[in-house]
C-alpha cells in the first residue's frame, strides 16, 4: 500500500486551516441571512450562532501561522474551546426548547 508523503498531508492539513478561514465565516452568513425568515428564540440562536462562527473562523488563521498547531499558544486553544462550548450551549438549549415542544404538543392530545 503506497502512502502519500507526510510532507504532502502537512501541506494539504495547511491548506485546509486556510480554506476553514472561509468555510466558518461563510456558515456564520448563511445562518444570518436564514435568521431574518425565523422568528422569536430560533432567530436569536441563528444570530448567536452566526456571531460564534464569525469569530471561530479566524482561529484557524492564526493556527496555520503557528505551525497548525491548534493547542499552541494557549490562548488559540482557550479562543477555539470557546467557541465550541458556545456552539454546542446554543444546540443544547435548541434542542431542550424543541424536546419542551414536543412534550406539549404530546401532552395536549391526550
Amino acid at each position: 500500500m503506497h502512502l502519500p508523503p507526510a510532507d504532502l498531508l502537512r501541506d494539504l492539513s495547511h491548506a485546509f486551516n486556510y480554506a476553514e478561514v472561509a468555510i466558518w465565516p461563510v456558515i456564520g452568513l448563511v445562518l444570518l441571512i436564514a435568521s431574518f425568515w425565523r422568528a422569536g428564540a430560533i432567530r436569536r440562536d441563528f444570530r448567536l450562532a452566526a456571531v460564534v462562527l464569525f469569530a471561530f473562523g479566524p482561529t484557524d488563521l492564526v493556527e496555520a501561522a503557528y505551525g497548525d498547531k491548534w493547542w499552541e499558544p494557549w490562548w488559540l486553544l482557550v479562543w477555539k474551546v470557546a467557541c465550541v462550548v458556545a456552539l454546542a450551549a446554543i444546540l443544547f438549549n435548541a434542542w431542550k426548547r424543541e424536546r419542551r415542544r414536543k412534550d406539549a404538543v404530546a401532552n395536549a392530545s391526550v
